[in-house]
């Protein structure tokens, strides 16, 4: 156990140094995106960004009766958001209960007026000319709460049906008909138990978008809010299983230090990762009023990030967001602007790495994003591939850090052209197995990876 709690403590430090010297989040009220007066119903609750950096907002009634179910977007630099499709008169929407982004598709997951039943409208590159229904598909025969897509376009999302549990949906075009459920499915449910009444259940659905889901290690993680007056809420990890085959997901509760991830009964507590696997958490009730980033090892959660906020019930920041009812969070996909969906204020704030400028060139979100991927294999015996992707020309160094935070070595140093890279790492035959970070660092910031070596 001592070694275990060592181990935990020394990515902690190693974690915080890297990330310490990245630039701090700074929130830019004058960056903050409000509803238009038309739009009093509003009620903000989940949230996601696309490859080209717009923002996505669903409205729901679910936290506030009589609001409206609609979709709503904001491209980068605008302060006003744009009714993108009002669903209050389509006779079938009980409540919207989810979005995710894939590119620039945008999925809507909604609550159907027929009991027990849900449906799935896509819009192709954010066209509404070009919208989709997926509906009445074996699979949604059940409450839907909650998506997130991955990259190959596999839907994950949280049920109830002998739940709370993850299931997932094939929009990859193998399956007839398109969004058919994955079977067989995982039959394990939520370390918090059964839900027996639908009051605590799966609220949202975060994974790390560029990452391979083929893969048995890649993490799903799912918000729980708690039965009223119970502990049951918090943030869990499913590993185990992969997007085809996801029978063997097995979940475990996420543990931290100072269980900032037990969930009370407020609702949604979103969550976002980022394209670092940063886990970006949002603290709804009274007691947080926070958004914090967290580094996950297995089940142990150390927090690494937090964004400013002046209402924090753990470390106000009088220059920070004036947080009322915080539901989710989102990271564009450069990584330098973070957006926090504010239920009470019915607002958006805004956040940037440093003093970006309120209004940037939308290549700061194209597709050719600032990137560096995941380690491919990781863990790995002699070889592995570590790749990139910026998005214009820019130094790049890669450096090697050991787990107690020295430079192992330099593995790239460049004026470097737009676009992606890979980078072969062949490990020195005098090289110790064990835990490294991967650093790259440019005019466009810093990301980081850890790697396993497994001799």
């Amino acid at each position: 156990m001592k070694k275990v709690c060592v181990s935990f403590l020394v990515i902690l430090s190693v974690v915080s140094f890297l990330f310490s010297q990245e630039t701090e989040w700074v929130y830019r009220s004058d960056m903050t995106i409000r509803f238009q007066e038309s739009d009093s119903l509003a009620n903000p609750y989940l949230c996601d960004t696309d490859s080209a950096g717009n923002l996505w907002v669903i409205s729901s009634p679910l936290t506030s009766v009589g609001a409206l179910n609609a979709l709503y977007t904001a491209a980068p630099g605008d302060t006003v958001f744009t009714l993108f499709e009002d669903y209050s008169y389509i006779t079938d929407v009980h409540t919207t209960r989810g979005v995710t982004t894939i590119n620039k598709d945008v999925f809507v997951v909604f609550r159907s007026t027929t009991t027990d039943v849900s449906f799935v409208y896509e819009y192709p590159e954010g066209n509404p000319a070009a919208k989709i229904e997926y509906k009445g598909i074996p699979g949604f025969g059940t409450y839907v709460y909650g998506i997130c897509m991955t990259k190959d376009r596999y839907m994950y999302g949280g049920i109830i049906y002998q739940g709370p549990r993850i299931r997932l949906w094939d929009f990859s075009g193998a399956s007839n008909p398109i969004g058919l459920y994955v079977s067989p499915e995982t039959i394990n449910r939520d370390p918090g138990g059964p839900s027996s009444t639908g009051e605590d259940v799966i609220r949202d659905v975060a994974l790390q978008k560029n990452l391979d889901y083929n893969d048995s290690n890649s993490p799903i993680y799912t918000s729980r809010n708690s039965l009223k007056g119970g502990n049951q809420g918090g943030v869990t990890i499913w590993t185990g299983g992969t997007q085809t085959e996801p029978a063997g997901y097995t979940p475990l509760a996420l543990e931290d230090a100072d269980s900032f991830l037990k969930w009370s009964k407020y609702i949604p507590n979103g969550i976002f990762v980022d394209s670092t696997g940063i886990l970006w958490a949002v603290g709804t009730d009274s007691s947080r009023l926070w958004v914090k980033g967290f580094q996950v090892e297995g089940s142990w959660a150390t927090q690494v990030d937090e964004l400013p906020s002046s209402t924090s019930g753990d470390l106000a920041d009088p220059e920070g967001a004036p947080l009322n009812i915080p539901q989710d969070v989102a990271i564009s996909p450069d990584g330098n602007y973070a957006y926090v969906i504010d239920a009470g204020n019915k607002c958006c704030y805004v956040f940037t790495r440093g003093d970006v400028n309120s209004v940037q060139e939308n290549n700061l979100f194209n597709s050719e994003s600032f990137l560096l991927n995941p380690v491919y294999p990781n863990p790995f015996n002699a070889s592995t591939q570590i790749s990139f992707q910026i998005p214009s020309e820019s130094h790049v160094t890669i450096t090697l850090y050991t787990l107690t935070g020295k430079p192992y070595q330099t593995l790239y140093s460049s004026f470097t052209s737009a676009g992606q890279h890979a980078l072969p790492f062949n490990a020195p035959n005098d090289m110790s197995s064990g835990v490294y970070f991967v650093v790259m660092q440019s005019s466009f910031g810093k990301q980081i990876q850890k790697m396993i070596l497994m001799k």
